[in-house]
């Protein structure tokens, strides 16, 4: 990938992990989701692209929250 630009080696990454969360919603995984890192004010882009996959599915997640 890296004969790409870096904003195209990002597109191409986002793309990957939205194939990635996919795969996992179609082999009827549990989601686990831990939320964003902290200290973040928004979902990063990987992050953003799962929750916007999940939601278009309304396939269930588990919100762990973390003391």
């Amino acid at each position: 990938m890296s004969q790409f630009p870096s904003d195209v080696q990002e597109q191409l990454s986002v793309a990957f992990n939205r194939g990635w969360i996919q795969g996992v919603m179609n082999s009827g995984y549990q989601i686990h989701d831990i939320g964003m890192a902290k200290g973040r004010e928004s979902p990063g882009p990987w992050y953003g692209a799962e929750l916007q996959e999940v939601a278009m599915r309304r396939y269930p997640t588990i919100k762990v929250k973390f003391k």
